[in-house]
């Protein structure tokens, strides 16, 4: 499951594109409650592009297994101008990367003044979830219902 997006990350714009398309292509289809779900080296990059404003359908952001601190200055920024609930999760036994950064990451959105932050650690988990998928996504799921429900369309 865990792949390595560093090298993806050189092209951000391109990335940024992607995410923009498969926001506009939920909302062709009456999808007005939407939520971004980034896993590893891309959620602060996912956390930078709901943060700057322009995707306002984006109700809130799930960051699965964050490899760092979320310490750059962009990254602080975005911390501090992101006016939405944002869900950091990660595995008890994750990469030395993630559980590194745990609370560096805690500290630097309470020093941004983001109230709406919240971390959740899945207990017995390891890196990438084996046999844990469940308890992730109900932890997703709980943590969305309450902070980012909404009216659901479908066709």
């Amino acid at each position: 499951m865990r792949r390595r997006a560093a090298a993806g990350l050189a092209d951000a714009d391109a990335i940024v594109a992607r995410l923009q398309a498969g926001l506009d292509w939920l909302a062709q289809r009456g999808q007005r409650n939407q939520v971004i779900v980034a896993l590893g080296d891309s959620a602060p990059l996912a956390m930078r592009f709901v943060a700057s404003g322009d995707p306002t359908s984006v109700r809130a952001l799930v960051l699965i297994s964050v490899t760092g601190e979320l310490s750059a200055d962009a990254d602080r920024q975005a911390l501090a101008g992101l006016k939405r609930p944002l869900l950091d999760v990660f595995a008890e036994r994750d990469s030395d990367a993630v559980i590194g950064g745990a609370q560096a990451r805690l500290a630097a959105a309470r020093e941004a003044g983001s109230d709406r932050y919240v971390q959740r650690r899945i207990a017995g988990a390891t890196l990438d979830f084996p046999g844990q998928e469940a308890q992730l996504l109900a932890t997703i799921r709980a943590w969305l219902n309450a902070n980012a429900a909404g009216n659901e369309t479908g066709e």
